[in-house]
């Protein structure tokens, strides 16, 4: 129980107050003075250090879960996308080789200009994927940022290197003009998208890209880009591990949320049982 009453918030803002000193530091004499409510029954104080325990532990599993499948999908996707015209883990049904294709013949790059303030929502392409943007760049309109629908590519010529390339899947919004965007032409889609982020790709990002401003920006020299070569197997076997990653990825989706949702649970209740 006294372990975490030592982790509420309320016992953090008082012995954070700074003793008046230049340099902010714990007052001990001002936490000892403070009154804080415990409960007077030890059974109750017992039952909510197991409850809380026992979401902790909950907690723990569910973020080992989460690493298992995410190591999984890495995995899976360094051997099913191999970039090879023979791959050597694949399903089944297929036998025929994997085409070489530049990504100029699989991208098509294009530009629409919004017209008005806010004519849609506005959107991020970040390396963790596509994210919703609440402002605007630096104060500026939003005027003739470049529109998007679902499906389409999203890259960021700066810190595309470090994965900043993704399938948009939020619906029809607008992006900084700085972004490329493109049209998916002669592959699925999805396929192409979980191909994009593989360790081979990254590498190739960084062999097409030079070192800018600072260590993390590098300019992307767009003509060497659109001459990388990645392989494409025939249309029902891109659909195949298109539908195998995306399950993939909705299970860990699902077990991030559910991560996230004890994780607000229990500071809940935390919250709730010391105030």
């Amino acid at each position: 129980m006294a372990n975490l009453f030592l982790k509420f918030r309320k016992f953090y803002s008082i012995a954070n107050l700074s003793s008046g000193s230049k340099m902010p530091r714990s007052d001990w004499n001002l936490v000892s003075n403070s009154r804080f409510n415990f409960p007077e029954n030890t059974i109750e104080s017992i039952k909510i250090g197991n409850l809380i325990l026992q979401l902790d532990k909950l907690i723990t599993l569910q973020q080992r879960k989460l690493k298992q499948l995410e190591r999984l999908k890495t995995a899976m996707l360094q051997q099913l996308l191999a970039n090879q015209r023979f791959p050597k883990v694949r399903f089944n049904d297929f036998k025929d080789s994997w085409k070489d294709y530049r990504l100029g013949e699989v991208f098509d790059e294009f530009s629409v200009k919004s017209k008005r303030e806010n004519e849609y929502k506005l959107l991020s392409s970040t390396t963790s994927g596509m994210e919703s943007r609440s402002g605007r760049v630096s104060g500026h309109s939003n005027i003739g940022y470049k529109v998007i629908d679902n499906g389409d590519i999203v890259l960021s010529p700066q810190n595309l290197w470090l994965g900043n390339i993704n399938l948009n899947n939020m619906g029809k919004g607008i992006v900084s003009p700085s972004y490329h965007t493109f049209k998916i032409v002669n592959a699925n889609p999805i396929f192409v998208n979980f191909q994009l982020k593989t360790e081979k790709m990254l590498f190739e990002y960084k062999m097409v890209s030079v070192q800018g401003a600072s260590v993390v920006r590098r300019n992307l020299d767009m003509d060497a880009f659109k001459k990388i070569v990645i392989k494409i197997p025939n249309e029902k076997e891109q659909i195949k591990i298109a539908s195998l990653f995306s399950s993939i990825s909705n299970i860990i989706n699902n077990h991030q949320n559910k991560l996230t949702q004890l994780s607000t649970l229990k500071k809940y209740l935390l919250q709730k049982m010391f105030i």
